[in-house]
């Protein structure tokens, strides 16, 4: 008998509530699941940025299965240093702190990877405020990672 399959599964959208946001990269707002090795374990992220509200909720799984979310409209209240615009005008995406300024300190790179040196920023603050349970920065809390055991079933909803 074939071992299961490791599954990764990685729930994002370039769009933004109805419109789809063409880009070469557009910040977004992801959920990340892998169920091998069990149990199931997932999350919410903000660390690339925001552009849709989501929710994930399990279902039937036994332990620690809380619905993680995100579901404010961080368009509507994203610092303007971060704002991805529209050639109109209007807020498509929040980017994250390392997208808009692309530094190693706000990227979590070189010197800064590690639990000790990455730091959560202003930036991150922001969006930790607004969605307490994502993950905000590259060496954010490893407790917003739950594990569910046996789910039937994880639900991703998207634009809140």
């Amino acid at each position: 008998m074939a071992s299961p399959k490791p599954l990764l599964l990685l729930a994002t959208s370039f769009l933004s509530c109805g419109l789809l946001v063409a880009a070469d990269y557009a910040p977004m707002t992801l959920t990340v699941v892998n169920n091998c090795p069990y149990p199931t374990s997932y999350g919410v992220s903000v660390v690339d940025g925001f552009n849709v509200g989501l929710s994930v909720t399990p279902h039937e799984g036994r332990g620690n299965c809380p619905v993680l979310a995100c579901r404010k409209n961080l368009t509507e209240t994203c610092p303007g240093e971060l704002q991805l615009r529209s050639p109109a005008g209007s807020v498509l995406a929040c980017k994250s702190g390392c997208e808009a300024f692309r530094t190693d300190e706000l990227c979590c790179r070189n010197m800064y990877n590690s639990p000790h040196t990455c730091r959560a920023s202003k930036y991150s603050e922001f969006f930790k405020r607004e969605c307490p349970q994502a993950f905000t920065y590259a060496h954010d809390s490893p407790s917003l990672t739950h594990e569910c055991a046996a789910p039937r079933e994880l639900k991703v909803i998207f634009c809140h």
